[in-house]
């Protein structure tokens, strides 16, 4: 009974790093709040769910070496690139695992949060891009709309000054002029 509730607890607190929802999103894990113990049942079918899906990993020690090379290789490419912007990322051992943090606008963010923050990132700037794409679109077109408008007017304004010409050259038979105005 004290081996299944450790396991249980294990289970859990690996569960509450973020691995398991970036490896197998789709896994339920059990929703409880903090402080209250898993029920075995939803505990027990999340491990075979797990099992099920990872029974085709390689998990012998020469697997294990190259994915802690990977993960070291991996860990310095994402330092570097996010230092670039002034972020830092951290990597910290948890009981059976390795969970990468990262300082993202001065507050330390696991990943699923951070591609939940950069997704809404990436959307409000596209919201913005547009916003500024279509008043350019705007400005074009009322700049077009304007010069097409000024060249219909002029033509209008020539034509009714050659016709007023013409009305001045060819007076009635009383005498009278006619202009268009």
């Amino acid at each position: 009974m004290a081996a299944r509730t450790e396991s249980i607890g294990s289970l859990r607190r690996f569960a509450g790093t973020g691995l398991l929802a970036v490896a197998m999103p789709e896994a339920g894990v059990p929703s409880v709040p903090d402080g209250e113990p898993w029920a075995a049942k939803p505990a027990v079918d999340l491990a075979r769910t797990i099992e099920s899906e990872l029974h085709s990993v390689d998990d012998s020690d020469g697997a294990w070496e190259c994915i802690q090379r990977r993960l070291s290789e991996e860990l310095e490419s994402l330092q570097d690139a996010l230092s670039r912007h002034g972020h830092i990322a951290s990597a910290r051992m948890v009981e059976d695992g390795v969970v990468v943090g990262i300082v993202y606008q001065g507050r330390e963010r696991a990943v699923p949060e951070l591609a939940a923050a950069l997704a809404e990132e990436v959307g409000a700037l596209q919201r913005i891009l547009s916003a500024h794409e279509r008043e350019l679109l705007e400005t074009h077109l009322l700049t077009e709309i304007a010069s097409t408008l000024q060249d219909l007017i002029g033509a209008a304004e020539r034509q009714v000054r050659a016709m007023n010409d013409e009305l001045e050259e060819r007076p009635t038979s009383t005498g009278m002029k006619l202009r268009l105005v």
